[in-house]
């Protein structure tokens, strides 16, 4: 509220409460109080609401309200999209079942088992991204990343060097990672946010180089940092094997999702791991996030 404007939406409630068998703690009454909403608007291209507009906008809709027929039209359009959710959660619930084994299902691939497209989503693409991105997806993940509780445990160390030289070195690597993903030509990312996901392929000559360069990179990371690195990775391993088991090669992780501070919480994120996810369902791609 203290970075972008915002408005506030209230009302009067009342609330009666009725009883049936009268006692001498059990009671009708008549309850009011006032329930409020607070709009914050993020959108730096929205118009700050004005009561004066607020009337203008009510005068033009008195002139054409729904009618009962624009009611049911509506309800009628939006039922397809409705029962076809429905059917999916249903769906989602037997096959989920443990007693249902989905992996040796002969009819897992079938289009029925999809699930509907979401209304709303915001819009993805696949594309190659250029060159000229590589610099700001580094910034954004690294300005999203630097604040993070695992970031300052891993940097917050004595001897860990200049803060400058650090910063520098971690920019370094998601270029080269970034740069890497846009010349295979499997970078995805969200409109106006630097993402990318890079698909699973065998490593090629430039793959390795830039492997070498990144660890070569991290020989500047001091014994301890290096001994925390090690340790919550074999932590997480752990974990993963211990939840997940032999299932953990059928599935995908987001090793790593950032969002530009200037742009969290508009859903950016959400749609890249949405669009990620329905690939999943579609059975044709295997994603592995860096």
């Amino acid at each position: 509220m203290q970075q972008y404007p915002w408005f506030l939406a209230h009302d009067n409630l009342n609330f009666r409460f009725r009883v049936f068998e009268q006692r001498v703690d059990h009671h009708s009454h008549f309850d009011s109080g006032t329930a409020g909403t607070v709009f914050i608007i993020k959108n730096p291209s929205a118009v700050p609401p004005t009561s004066a507009a607020f009337q203008a906008h009510r005068a033009v809709g008195c002139k054409s309200p729904l009618s009962s027929m624009d009611i049911v039209k509506l309800d009628m359009a939006a039922a397809p999209r409705l029962a076809s959710h429905a059917v999916n959660i249903i769906l989602q619930f037997l096959l989920d079942a443990p007693n249902f084994s989905f992996d040796t299902y002969s009819q897992k691939d079938s289009s029925w088992l999809k699930p509907p497209p979401r209304p709303g989503q915001l819009k993805t693409e696949r594309t190659q991204r250029r060159s000229t991105d590589i610099p700001k997806a580094a910034r954004s993940a690294y300005n999203a990343l630097r604040d993070v509780d695992l970031t300052h445990c891993y940097e917050d160390v004595p001897n860990a060097g200049s803060p400058i030289f650090r910063e520098w070195r971690q920019k370094i690597i998601l270029s080269l990672n970034y740069g890497n993903a846009i010349r295979r030509h499997h970078a995805l990312t969200v409109i106006q946010v630097k993402q990318i996901v890079t698909s699973k392929e065998s490593p090629d000559v430039i793959d390795r180089i830039v492997d070498y360069i990144v660890r070569f990179l991290r020989l500047f990371t001091t014994d301890e940092q290096k001994k925390r690195r090690q340790e919550f990775s074999m932590k997480v391993s752990a974990l993963v094997r211990s939840a997940l088991g032999d299932r953990v090669a059928d599935m995908i992780e987001i090793h790593s999702l950032a969002t530009s501070p200037a742009k969290q919480g508009r859903g950016y994120g959400s749609a890249l791991v949405n669009t990620v996810t329905a690939r999943v369902f579609d059975f044709r791609f295997g994603f592995s996030a860096g």
